[in-house]
């Protein structure tokens, strides 16, 4: 009667443990099968918007990697894989002319615009003259060191005559994350950026957009990698269907299917 009782604890223990390693090993295979997915920090909050949506359309999970254009275009370049890729419509025209990529698809736009720390006072910018002002008062500048939207407010800089004023205060930041960071632990006064990257960052205020007469947009498109599987593009279709348009205009970008 013991023996028997004991086998049985042992088969209820067996039986447990073969459960257990089933869980495990699915579970393994789960996380093997995701796909992977390289994107720009500009498209950061319209992706993790729609994320639950492209990961249904996969099947699966999606495992994104975010960062400036230029630093994610050296690690493809380098071999680093990927299923599905989304950087300035610029980089995309280049990677699948040299066959990296397949299947461009146009997503969005978004302008350049003016961030500071939340709670404190703001500045009217609606004109060349007031964002001058702005940009003078300001005891510290951030941007990107090679964010898109540099050459836009270098250009803008020039133009107004302080380009050699605001270098001298400007922290020049290893990407957007770190630049709006800096604005709101109050280190920085102003952070010059996407707007896609303003809006939603927590202790940061979009103040507004640049002036109309210093406004300019990047462009940003989705495309594959040459081999990559079916439900990688259905995943990317999800970034120009359904409300994406309505995704995109609360993350500060107009769709590309809207204009």
């Amino acid at each position: 009667w013991v023996s028997s009782k004991g086998e049985a604890r042992r088969s209820v223990v067996g039986l447990g443990m073969k459960k257990l390693l089933i869980l495990v090993v699915a579970t393994g295979l789960c996380f093997g099968q995701a796909m992977h997915a390289i994107a720009s920090n500009g498209m950061r909050a319209a992706v993790e918007e729609m994320l639950p949506k492209m990961e249904k359309a996969a099947g699966g999970p999606i495992e994104f990697q975010y960062g400036t254009t230029t630093d994610l275009v050296r690690k493809i370049e380098a071999g680093q894989p990927f299923d599905i890729v989304i950087l300035t419509a610029d980089a995309i025209g280049g990677l699948v002319k040299s066959g990296k990529a397949a299947g461009e698809l146009p997503l969005a736009r978004s302008g350049v615009g003016v961030g500071m720390k939340s709670g404190v006072p703001k500045p009217a910018i609606g004109n060349s003259a007031q964002m001058k002002a702005a940009l003078e008062k300001a005891k510290s500048i951030t941007y990107a060191r090679e964010g898109a939207s540099r050459p836009f407010v270098e250009k803008m800089l020039a133009s107004m005559g302080i380009a050699q004023q605001a270098s001298a205060k400007t922290v020049l930041a290893a990407g957007s994350g770190a630049a709006t960071e800096s604005v709101a632990n109050g280190s920085v006064d102003i952070v010059l950026t996407l707007i896609s990257e303003i809006v939603g960052v927590k202790g940061v205020d979009l103040v507004g957009p640049l002036p109309k007469e210093h406004q300019d947009y990047i462009r940003f498109s989705g495309a594959l990698a040459p081999k990559a599987p079916a439900k990688a593009k259905a995943a990317l279709a999800i970034l120009t269907s359904g409300d994406s348009g309505a995704v995109y205009k609360s993350k500060g970008m107009e769709s590309s299917t809207s204009r």
